[in-house]
């Protein structure tokens, strides 16, 4: 097995044992980078390059906006992730048509610190979720099988 097969198989490996908020964090995470990447290239006046860093940021940006649930009971919560995913959106493309080093700035920033929120309610959620199993008794589950 060439060693480039073996690489990709270990990510999909990670990938694949990654909690939902885990892959959320990763990918905003890996937004930002594209968007620090698209920095670098405006300050250097590599327009095409810095266009290609913003285009891979927003394809992150446009899955995540296009997986938001459907489901009535979430709403509030699709719709605030709705508006932060078009702020984010606004702001890497005036970063685009002006070359606004501060607009990226503000988005890596942002993406940072909405990777680090998506990290702290994943562990969150599984404490809570091992506080409930280890409260789970046998009679519990007797009673559940009965």
């Amino acid at each position: 097995m060439n060693p480039y097969a073996q690489t990709k198989q270990y990510k999909n490996a990670d990938v694949a044992s990654m909690t939902p908020g885990e892959q959320i964090a990763r990918l905003l995470e890996t937004a930002a980078k594209h968007m620090y990447r698209a920095k670098e290239h405006a300050e250097k006046k590599e327009y095409g390059e810095r266009f290609s860093a913003t285009e891979d940021a927003m394809k992150i940006i446009h899955g995540l906006q296009n997986c938001l649930s459907d489901d009535p009971a979430a709403e509030k919560m699709r719709d605030t992730l709705d508006a932060y995913y078009n702020s984010m959106t606004l702001l890497i493309t005036r970063h685009n048509m002006k070359n606004d080093v501060e607009a990226a700035v503000s988005v890596i920033e942002s993406l940072t610190e909405m990777a680090a929120t998506w990290r702290q309610v994943d562990a969150k959620v599984r404490q809570e979720n091992q506080a409930a199993s280890a409260t789970a008794t046998p009679e519990a589950f007797s009673a559940v099988s009965a």
